[in-house]
C-alpha cells in the first residue's frame, strides 16, 4: 500500500535504513559523517517537501520502499546544500520541472514496488498540471534500465566531480510519453 510519509520515529528509521542500504556510498568516517550525508541528500525532502514523500508499506507499518520528490526543481536548488549540479541542469526544468528520489529495500526489489511508487508520483505530478518529471543517476548505473521501462528517456548528460551523470525525463502528457 502506498501512503503519505508520516512523521513517526519507527517509519523514519526504516526510511533511513533503506536510504543507507541503497546508497552508492557505504563508507563513512564517523557517525557524524553519516548523519551529514543523510542531511544533505534525504532530509531536505522531509523538511521542505513532506507532501511529496510517499512510502510503500505493508500492514503494521513495515516500509518496503519510499519515493520523495519535488514538483519545482528550480526552487529546490535553494533547499539542497549538497547537489551542486542542480543549477547545471536547470535548462531541463521547463519540460521536466519535478524530480524524484526513490529507494526500495534490497530484499523487495523486482516485485513492482518501485514501479508502483513512480506511477503514484507521476499521477501526483499530473494532478498538479506538470509537464514532466526527471531523475539524475550515473550513466552506467543499472537503474537506468528500470527507468527506461517506465518511459524515462535520456534528456541530458553532464560530468560532475569526475562522474558522468544522466538526466532521465518522462513527459507527462496524455499519452504518458
Amino acid at each position: 500500500m502506498i501512503s503519505a510519509f508520516r512523521n513517526d520515529p519507527g517509519l523514519q528509521q526504516q526510511v533511513h535504513d533503506i536510504f543507507f542500504e541503497s546508497s552508492v556510498r557505504q563508507d563513512f568516517e564517523s557517525d557524524s559523517d553519516r548523519v551529514a550525508f543523510r542531511k544533505m541528500w534525504l532530509d531536505p525532502y522531509v523538511r521542505h517537501y513532506a507532501d511529496e514523500f510517499f512510502i510503500y508499506e505493508e500492514p503494521k507499518d513495515v516500509v518496503l520502499g519510499y519515493l520523495t520528490g519535488c514538483s519545482d526543481s528550480r526552487a529546490a536548488a535553494e533547499n539542497f546544500s549538497g547537489p551542486d549540479f542542480l543549477q547545471t541542469i536547470d535548462s531541463i526544468y521547463e519540460t521536466y520541472p519535478a524530480h524524484l528520489h526513490i529507494n526500495v529495500r534490497v530484499d523487495c526489489r523486482n516485485k513492482g514496488i518501485g514501479a508502483a511508487l513512480i506511477e503514484h508520483y507521476v499521477s501526483h505530478c499530473r494532478s498538479l498540471g506538470l509537464k514532466g518529471v526527471h531523475v539524475v543517476t550515473a550513466r552506467e548505473s543499472r537503474n537506468t534500465n528500470f527507468y527506461n521501462r517506465l518511459n524515462f528517456k535520456r534528456v541530458h548528460e553532464f560530468t560532475n566531480k569526475g562522474k558522468t551523470l544522466v538526466v532521465l525525463g518522462r513527459k507527462l502528457d496524455i499519452a504518458g510519453e
